[in-house]
C-alpha cells in the first residue's frame, strides 16, 4: 500500500484506490501517517479531529473509525501498541522530503531535476477537504515545504543560466506571497540577468514601500546588499558557467554491411522522430535468434543520433542466457555515465529509477535496451520525460511492456538475403553461382545469423565456393555443424533460449518438429503431444510468444528451418 496527502488524502493498493470513508475518518488516518510511525493514544486523535468541543461519544467514534479503516486497510496496517495507534506506510511527502534532502547534497544540474520531479507530486492542497485547526495547521506546514522546495529548485535554475525561464514564475510567486524575501530576491537577480535593471529595481522599491505603509518596516540586510549590488551592475551577479551532464555515446559500432530492412527503418524512424508527443516513444522489436534484432535497432540508433544530442545510452540485458542483468545494477551504469558520483548513487532500485528519471527529464537521450528478457526488466529501465526515446530487442515478445510501438522482425527477404551475402564475400563471387547463392540462402532459411557465417566461411577461405559451401549445407543433419565461425554460432545460439523453456516447453519445442510438414494444424500437434486442445494450444502459443514458433494462421504452427533442424537434433 501507499499513501497520498499532498492533495486529498488517498490510498492505494497495487495502484486500486482504496475507499476512506468521510472526511473525519480520513482525518484520523491523515494524523497517523503524518505521525509517521510514531504511535497517537485515542485522546490524542480526539483532540486533532474535534479541536473545539470533543462530543462525549468522541473517543468511541474515533475507535470506530479505527475499525473502519482496518476493515478498508487490511489487517496489520494500523497497528495498536501500549495505548497507542500508529499507520507506518508509505507515503508521498515522505518521499518529497527525501528527494529534497537528496537535491539539496546535489549540484545544480541534478538538484534541480531532483526538485522537478518531487514537486510534481503535489496534486492540490494538502489535506484537501479536511476539517479542523490540526488539518489547517498542516496544510500550513506542508504548502512551506513546498515553498521551500520551490526555491531551491529556481536556485538551481538560477545557477545553471535559466534566468529568462524562471521570470514569468517568480513574478507570479511574489504576488502569491509578496513578503517571502527570499523569492523577491530571485525576481530582482532573474530580472537583472535577463536585462532589466529598471524592473529588477522596481521590484524592491516597491517591497520597501509596502513594508514601510503597513509595518512600519524595511527589507532584509541579505535583500538590499542585492538592491546595492543591481543597482551598481556588480559583476559579482553575473552567473558563473556551470558544468553540464556527460553527453554518453554507448552505441557500439553500426555494421558497414547492413542490408535491406527498409521499410522496418522507416516505421521506426517515424515512431522515435514523432513530434508533439507526451511521454517518451517506447518501441519493442521482438523475433526469432539470429534473426538481426540489434542489427536493426543500432541502424536506426546510429540514424538518430543527431535527434537526441544529450546522449545514447546501450545495455546488452542478457535476456536470452541464464543470467540477465539486474535493472538495478543497469541504472548505476547509467547514472555513473551521466555524471553522478558513485558515492552519490543511491543503493534502492526505486530510488536509482527516480534519479534516472529526474535527470533526464528535460533532456533528450536515446535508449538502446538490448537483448531484454521481461517487462519487469525494462520498466525500471524506461525514463518519463517525453524528449526521451527507448528501443528494446528481445526475444520473447513481452506483452505486458504496455504502450509499444510493437515490431515482429522477420527473416530477410530472398533480394536481402543475397545481398547480404554478396556484401561479405564479393559480388563476383556470388555473380558467378548465382543459382547456387540462392539455393545457399535458403537453406539458411535467409536467417542473417546463419548468412554471415556461412559468408564468413568463405571469406575466410578463398578456395571455398558457393558451390562447395552449399554442399556442405546439403546435409539437414550436419547443417548446424557447419554454421559456425569463430564466435558466430548459430546452434549456441538457438541453444540460450531453448535452455531457458520450461520440462513441457522443451518437450512441445522438440516433438512438434518430428512430423514432415511445412506446418502443423493444432489438432494433429495436440495428438502429438498427448494434450487437449485447449492445453495444448496454450503451450504452442507460449512458444509463439519466445519466437521459437510461428503462427502463419489461427491454429497452425511452423518451424523456422533452421530452428526445426535444431529441435530434430534434440
Amino acid at each position: 500500500m501507499r499513501f497520498e496527502v499532498l492533495g486529498p488524502v488517498r490510498g492505494f493498493r497495487d495502484e486500486q484506490e482504496i475507499e476512506l470513508g468521510s472526511p473525519q475518518q480520513r482525518l484520523t488516518l491523515a494524523a497517523l501517517l503524518l505521525a509517521e510511525g510514531r504511535s497517537l493514544t485515542i485522546d490524542q486523535l480526539v483532540e486533532i479531529v474535534w479541536a473545539d468541543e470533543p462530543p462525549k461519544t468522541g473517543a468511541a467514534t474515533v475507535r470506530t473509525y479505527l475499525s473502519r479503516l482496518r476493515a478498508a486497510l487490511g489487517e496489520g496496517a494500523i497497528r495498536s501498541t501500549g495505548g497507542g495507534h500508529s499507520c507506518p506506510a508509505p507515503l508521498d511527502v515522505t518521499d518529497f522530503t527525501a528527494a529534497v534532502g537528496r537535491a539539496r547534497q546535489a549540484p545544480p544540474v541534478q538538484a534541480r531535476d531532483l526538485l522537478a520531479d518531487a514537486l510534481r507530486s503535489w496534486r492540490g492542497q494538502p489535506l484537501a477537504g479536511l476539517p479542523g485547526a490540526w488539518a489547517e495547521g498542516q496544510r500550513a506546514r506542508l504548502a512551506e515545504l513546498r515553498l521551500s522546495a520551490l526555491e531551491a529548485r529556481i536556485e538551481a535554475d538560477l545557477a545553471l543560466g535559466r534566468h529568462q525561464q524562471v521570470v514569468a514564475e517568480l513574478s507570479e510567486l511574489t504576488g502569491a506571497h509578496p513578503g517571502r524575501e527570499s523569492m523577491v530576491g530571485q525576481l530582482m537577480l532573474a530580472l537583472y540577468r535577463s536585462g532589466r535593471q529598471a524592473e529588477a529595481i522596481a521590484v524592491y522599491t516597491g517591497l520597501r514601500r509596502s513594508l514601510a505603509d503597513e509595518l512600519g518596516l524595511a527589507p532584509s540586510a541579505k535583500l538590499a546588499v542585492r538592491y546595492q549590488q543591481i543597482i551598481s551592475g556588480d559583476p559579482a551577479l553575473t552567473p558563473r558557467p556551470q558544468q553540464g551532464l556527460p553527453v554518453p555515446r554507448q552505441l557500439p559500432r553500426d555494421l558497414s554491411d547492413f542490408t535491406g530492412r527498409t521499410a522496418y527503418v522507416d516505421d521506426l524512424l517515424g515512431v522515435l522522430r514523432a513530434v508533439g508527443r507526451q511521454a517518451p516513444p517506447l518501441v519493442a522489436v521482438s523475433g526469432t535468434a539470429g534473426v538481426g534484432k540489434t542489427t536493426l535497432a543500432l541502424r536506426v540508433a546510429h540514424e538518430l543520433r543527431p535527434d537526441y544530442p544529450d546522449g545514447q545510452l546501450y545495455v546488452d540485458l542478457h535476456g536470452a542466457g541464464g543470467d540477465p542483468a539486474d535493472p538495478c545494477e543497469v541504472l548505476a551504469s547509467f547514472l555513473y555515465a551521466l555524471g553522478v558520483a558513485e558515492q552519490r548513487i543511491p543503493e534502492e532500485q526505486q530510488e536509482r529509477s527516480a534519479l534516472f528519471r529526474s535527470l533526464l527529464s528535460d533532456r533528450r537521450v536515446l535508449l538502446v535496451l538490448d537483448n531484454a528478457c521481461s517487462a519487469a526488466q525494462v520498466g525500471p529501465l524506461v525514463p518519463g520525460g517525453a524528449g526521451c526515446a527507448v528501443l528494446v530487442t528481445s526475444r520473447p515478445k513481452l506483452p505486458d511492456l504496455g504502450a509499444a510501438h510493437r515490431v515482429d522482425l522477420a527473416v530477410l527477404t530472398p533480394g536481402e538475403a543475397l545481398d547480404l551475402l554478396a556484401r561479405i564475400v564479393g559480388e563476383e563471387r556470388v555473380a558467378a553461382g548465382r543459382e547456387a547463392a540462392e539455393r545457399l540462402v535458403a537453406l539458411c532459411g535467409h536467417l542473417p545469423l546463419a548468412i554471415r557465417v556461412a559468408g564468413a566461411r568463405m571469406a575466410l577461405r578463398s578456395f571455398r565456393t558457393v558451390e562447395s559451401t552449399l554442399a556442405e549445407l546439403t546435409d539437414e543433419h550436419g547443417r548446424l555443424d557447419v554454421l559456425r565461425a569463430g564466435e558466430l554460432d548459430v546452434e549456441s545460439t538457438f541453444e540460450l533460449s531453448y535452455r531457458a523453456l520450461s520440462p513441457a516447453q522443451a518437450r512441445a519445442f522438440r516433438l512438434a518438429a518430428a512430423p514432415d510438414c511445412d506446418d502443423l494444424p493444432l489438432p494433429s500437434a495436440s495428438a502429438l503431444l498427448d494434450l487437449a486442445e485447449p492445453d495444448g494450444e496454450h503451450l504452442l502459443e507460449s512458444l509463439v510468444g519466445l519466437s521459437l514458433l510461428e503462427s502463419p494462421a489461427p491454429g497452425r504452427y511452423r518451424y523456422h528451418d533452421l530452428l526445426k533442424v535444431y529441435a530434430r537434433g534434440l
